[in-house]
């Protein structure tokens, strides 16, 4: 039987051109929130070894292994697979571990990626043992638009969410037009409800313009915001109102064997209507198949931010770092 790493792997495999995914009160270690699609179709036609990290100005620090077997396999948009790991978070002296098991399902077209991508597990964290899940559905109205329907549940990483055991679920609908050849539109509308009776209203918009599509290269604006039921607390930043815009580079293209895709930029965000505050953001991924279907990706992603922060306020000097590295091997 063929195997390969699937939970965050897979959950990273969107349409390149999906909206983003829930902000996370932290950065979860799921990189199906960074600007550049986590890890090409290509990579998942075998056995290999998942290893992320994440750390943050806050000294807040998670280190995460996967791995997965498939037990249906039609093709790699076609498949069933169930695999498990295992999370070490620390922040100075506290530490605790998670362990998930999940199964994954996708039913999708290679050539659009419409179709059904989710997964359903059981994560523990301490005594907190909790169903998790995320999935897309996506539907293909013409080759130039389509819509995406999405759902996560899942833990609110920081300290203090993780010892009460704090849930978020997040339902959300967008859209994608295709305008022209160079130039696309993304609209997503959605609401999350947090297991401390909080809740939070999202809309965002993205607009995607191909500067030189022989190249690879595009630029990118994206504006968001949302709005909470019931703010501050102490379990995760939670302002009454948020608001950031921004705009940056996009590069996807291939240098000799190395495929490459990178986003960079910055902007500004505004905390309950009165602080602002600059942002910046940089993703980077770099992946290349060897001899014998052997492959590698390498993923870091940074970003200065209040909305991934994961303290009471949002800090000026807020910064988080993701790390990723994926080997793959023929089983």
């Amino acid at each position: 039987m063929k195997a390969l790493i699937v939970l965050a792997t897979i959950l990273a495999v969107q349409p390149a051109l999906s909206a983003d995914r829930v902000d996370s009160v932290r950065h979860q270690t799921s990189p199906s929130i960074l600007l550049v699609p986590d890890y090409e179709h290509e990579l998942f036609d075998g056995s290999g070894f998942d290893v992320l990290h994440t750390r943050d100005s806050d000294r807040f620090r998670s280190t995460r292994t996967r791995i997965g077997a498939l037990v249906d396999y039609k093709s790699a948009y076609d498949f069933i697979a169930l695999g498990g790991g295992g999370t070490r978070y620390e922040q100075d002296a506290w530490s605790a571990d998670r362990y998930t098991l999940n199964s994954v399902i996708r039913k999708q077209e290679r050539a659009t990626g419409a179709g059904l991508l989710a997964n359903l597990g059981v994560s523990t964290v301490g005594d907190h043992q909790k169903g998790i899940g995320e999935a897309t559905w996506n539907i293909r109205l013409s080759p130039s638009g389509g819509f995406e329907f999405i759902g996560q549940r899942e833990f609110v990483e920081t300290r203090p969410s993780l010892e009460s055991g704090v849930m978020t679920n997040y339902l959300a609908a967008s859209g994608d037009l295709a305008v022209t050849d160079r130039f696309t539109v993304i609209g997503l509308a959605g609401e999350q409800w947090f297991s401390d009776d909080n809740r939070r209203t999202h809309l965002r918009g993205t607009a995607i313009y191909s500067l030189l599509p022989e190249q690879g290269l595009s630029v990118q604006g994206r504006a968001r915001g949302y709005e909470s039921s019931r703010s501050g607390g102490v379990l995760y930043f939670n302002p009454d109102d948020y608001e950031r815009g921004d705009i940056g580079l996009r590069l996807r293209r291939a240098f000799g064997n190395w495929r490459v895709l990178a986003a960079a930029g910055g902007g500004r965000e505004r905390i309950n209507r009165d602080v602002e505050k600059p942002t910046r953001y940089a993703d980077f991924r770099a992946e290349r198949s060897f001899a014998n279907n052997f492959s590698v990706a390498l993923t870091f992603s940074l970003s200065k931010a209040s909305d991934s922060d994961g303290a009471i306020t949002g800090g000026s000097t807020y910064t988080w770092r993701y790390y990723r590295a994926v080997l793959i091997a023929p089983f």
